[in-house]
């Protein structure tokens, strides 16, 4: 699916300041690419990513999100279809979103509840079709044999990729993934972008992730948006994120931008160290 984001902006207060978390973004990402959104923290990566699912809407009165050509938001109003959209993205957290009591394949069942009526659901009784395709998207990330296993009981990165599995029995053609890497370690973290760029290359669908990672932005997304204070401030192919480019991003002002630049030992240095050795992505 194809996003588009016109002059999309969003304005709150905090501590009595006026703060802007996204200021007039403009965007267009064609169906089946998958891109990077990358930049310091608090520059309106994980802000802009729940705008585009229709989690969160947009100061009134501007401002378009689209889901090819069909809104998620307008003008600050959440889009009556909105509902029929989701069932269309699939969102991935940081903090995976499973419900630790049980099973894996209870909880990628989860991603089907859109298909049956809520008796089915709140008894737990999904069609053996259902059950089916349910392990098929397991096996696809390398997790069909913790089926049976709670959820719990799973590292961090085994639990993402359920995460992931859930949002394919979704039947997502887009995922929008919020920092899905930030608290796993490289070998599992690399596991996880595998999972995704291969769901991507695949199945055509399209994936957008928000990265504080810049290695792996380079390795695994064909193209990255870079935010800082709201704004857009790069807008290409992933290969152009140069040190110097990345610099400037991070560490310096941009284009006149107000405001003191990042220290560069502050919270909001990238990670650029080189990524471990590429691994089976599904041993």
């Amino acid at each position: 699916m194809s996003i588009t984001v016109r002059r999309l902006s969003k304005r709150f207060r905090s501590n009595g300041r006026a703060c802007c978390a996204l200021d007039q973004i403009d965007l267009d990402i064609a169906d089946g690419e998958m891109v990077a959104l990358i930049g310091p923290s608090g520059s309106g990566k994980s802000t802009l990513m729940r705008h585009i699912a229709g989690l969160v809407a947009g100061d009134p009165g501007e401002g378009d999100v689209l889901f090819d050509g069909r809104p998620v938001q307008s003008g600050g109003r959440i889009s009556r279809e909105i509902r029929e959209l989701r069932c269309r993205i699939g969102f991935i957290f940081q903090q995976f979103n499973l419900v630790g009591r049980l099973d894996v394949l209870t909880n990628v069942l989860a991603g089907a509840i859109h298909r049956h009526p809520m008796w089915r659901t709140l008894a737990g009784v999904y069609p053996m079709q259902e059950r089916l395709a349910a392990m098929h998207c397991l096996e696809r990330v390398g997790m069909d044999d913790k089926a049976a296993q709670r959820a719990s009981t799973l590292s961090g990165g085994q639990q993402q990729r359920v995460a992931i599995a859930r949002a394919m029995l979704q039947g997502a053609r887009t995922i929008l993934a919020d920092e899905p890497i930030a608290s796993l370690d490289p070998s599992s973290a690399r596991r996880v972008m595998e999972t995704l760029a291969r769901i991507n290359s695949e199945d055509r669908t399209t994936v957008v992730v928000s990265l504080h990672q810049v290695e792996y932005a380079r390795s695994f997304c064909s193209r990255a948006i870079a935010l800082r204070a709201g704004k857009v401030v790069f807008d290409g192919p992933a290969t152009d994120l140069t040190d110097d480019r990345l610099l400037a991003i991070y560490h310096h002002r941009l284009d006149g931008e107000d405001g003191p630049s990042s220290s560069p030992s502050g919270p909001a240095a990238p990670v650029v160290a080189a990524a471990p050795e590429p691994e089976p992505a599904f041993a």
